[in-house]
């Protein structure tokens, strides 16, 4: 283990001893600081900063061919290699209080990644920015107008596993006429993303485009809190470059369904389901259908059974953009569960398990055979948070991921175990 990570691991310790009545004395010390006003007239801004130490056991996610003295691809994918990380992240949220009936919303993160592995190639600066106009008007009228920018070295957004240099910036508005008391709501939105991979030609020939979504919400209250609802939305795709292969610009019908509020007593959130048409511009090869179409499924639940439990679920299918062989996308589909649960002396105790399956909608050639190509990721996870006060957290996390591919598991199989220990101050 890393000083630094010994020293927060350390800290850790010492603050939870320190709940002892004998050791009672840092957290006195801790309860004597009181936590700054950042309320300046109609603007209240939340800076924050936080240090975190990292294990990372396949920073690369390479595969292994597990076999002594050889890495997998013919010795071509290069040796599985472990580092530690450190991560100084800072930023700020902040509300302005334009008006009555308008509220302006910012944030800004810069988190700078310190690699004690060949840090001159892989130390990086991330960066988030956000803004969001919230209008809420008379007679149950409302919008927003929001803007999000990210500029990232992470992988990309497809089955790539290699971290590259990228940004991503959406661009929305939407408007919504709900009337209090009424059973009727109707709401309309358009948004454009866009996505661009900066230092690897390759890569953002595959990848660069941006996409543009519009459509409309019919929605009907079915109880006081919970309202049934359908949707239409156009989607258009296209890629800002093309590499002599075949162009995946597209566009695509989506039809949704769907419940969202309180579903029931104590469940939250949004059950939703649907279909896509999605028509491409030019066939993946000569002589496949230029349309496709699959059942969609985008739901967030939030169940609390008791006070101090919380059970967020999340279920989604989705196309995702592909770069592998001639499949022009591949079907995400994935469950998400976390479980949180409050214990006594501040402390927060979670859990969660992550399933995905990746279908490819084309065959490809993977070791001299014509299979269709399929990957399963797995993850699994814990963590362990203390609040010391208000506007200081410590905590702990392990995760443990793998993705095999049945039939290329030399080319694509991964393990990677991820340890980190963290300290954030929050005003």
């Amino acid at each position: 283990m890393s000083r630094s990570a010994l020293f927060i691991a350390s800290l850790c310790v010492a603050l939870v001893a320190s709940m002892a009545p004998a050791n009672a004395g840092m957290l006195d010390a801790l309860d004597s600081f009181q936590k700054p006003n950042m309320h300046y007239g109609p603007v209240d801004v939340h800076p924050y900063l936080r240090y975190t130490e990292t294990y990372d056991s396949n920073i690369f996610l390479q595969p292994d061919s597990h076999v002594a003295g050889q890495n997998a691809n013919n010795n071509t994918a290069g040796p599985v290699l472990g580092s530690w990380i450190n991560t100084l992240g800072l930023g700020f949220t902040s509300s302005v209080a334009l008006a009555e009936m308008h509220k302006l919303d910012l944030a800004y993160d810069l988190a700078y990644k310190a690699y004690t592995k060949d840090p001159s190639n892989n130390n990086t600066v991330n960066q988030d920015a956000g803004v969001l106009y919230t209008y809420t008007g008379p007679m149950g009228m409302s919008g927003h107008a929001r803007d999000s920018y990210m500029n990232t070295v992470d992988p990309a957004t497809s089955e790539q596993v290699k971290r590259t240099p990228r940004w991503e910036n959406m661009l929305g508005v939407d408007g919504q006429y709900a009337p209090e008391g009424g059973m009727l709501s109707f709401g309309v939105d358009a948004g454009q993303t866009t996505d661009k991979y900066v230092s690897d030609p390759v890569l953002g020939a595959q990848l660069n485009r941006y996409a543009q979504l519009f459509g409309f919400k019919v929605g009907y209250q079915v109880m006081p809190k919970t309202r049934a609802y359908v949707a239409y939305h156009r989607q258009l795709t296209h890629f800002t470059a093309h590499p002599g292969a075949t162009s995946k610009d597209n566009k695509a019908h989506l039809v949704d369904f769907g419940v969202e509020g309180r579903i029931a007593p104590k469940l939250t959130g949004q059950i939703q389901t649907g279909l896509q048409y999605r028509q491409y511009d030019e066939a993946a090869f000569a002589g496949a259908s230029k349309t496709t179409r699959n059942w969609m499924i985008a739901t967030k639940l939030t169940y609390k059974p008791i006070e101090r439990t919380m059970i967020d679920l999340n279920l989604s299918r989705a196309l995702v953009d592909s770069t592998f062989g001639n499949s022009q996308f591949y079907i995400a589909t994935s469950a998400m569960l976390d479980v949180k649960h409050q214990l006594p002396y501040k402390l927060t105790a979670g859990v969660n398990l992550g399933l995905e399956s990746d279908k490819y909608a084309q065959s490809a050639v993977i070791n001299g055979a014509s299979v269709q190509r399929r990957d399963d990721i797995d993850q699994i996870g814990a963590s362990l948070d203390y609040n010391i006060q208000e506007w200081l957290k410590a905590g702990l996390s392990y995760a443990y991921r793998t993705r095999f591919s049945k039939d290329a598991s030399e080319q694509f199989n991964y393990t990677d175990s991820i340890t980190s220990v963290s300290l954030g101050v929050t005003f």
